[in-house]
This record gives C-alpha cells, structure tokens and sequence, in this order.
C-alpha cells in the first residue's frame, strides 16, 4: 500500500509540474481527419439501422402491447 501513495503522489506532482509549465502546442486537422469522422457517423447510422432492422419483431411487439392494452381494459 505504501508504494501506491508514493505512486499516486508522484503522479500528482508530474501533473501539476505539466499543468504549471506548459508550452503552447501547434497542431493541425488533416484532411483525413474529417473523412475519418465522416466515415465514423455513416458507420453509426448504418449500424443503428441494422439493430433496428433485427429487432424489429420485438420492437413492434412491445409497442402493440403498449398501446393495445389501455384499449382492450376500457372496453371491458
């Protein structure tokens, strides 16, 4: 337990070392990168798709109880 505390102590003092003395950064956005972040979205919305595509039976199942319920109980 005592070489965690040292541990957890000597990240502490790494990171506000970093925080205090810090230098600017100089970095840049590729073209690549926002066909990367495109690519990542079409692949999202196609996933969601699929999953929507496979569960479809059980979606629609769970809706029809949902709502056919209420009716069947005010006509009794």
């Amino acid at each position: 337990m005592v070489y965690f505390i040292n541990f957890a102590e000597a990240i502490v003092i790494l990171d506000v070392f970093h925080i205090t003395f810090y230098y600017k950064l100089c970095a840049y956005l590729d073209p690549g990168t926002g066909s990367i972040i495109f690519q990542v979205i079409i692949a999202g919305l196609c996933g969601g798709l699929l999953a929507v595509k496979i569960f479809w039976s059980k979606i629609k199942s769970f809706f029809k109880g949902f709502f056919f319920k209420g009716n069947k109980a005010e006509e009794k």
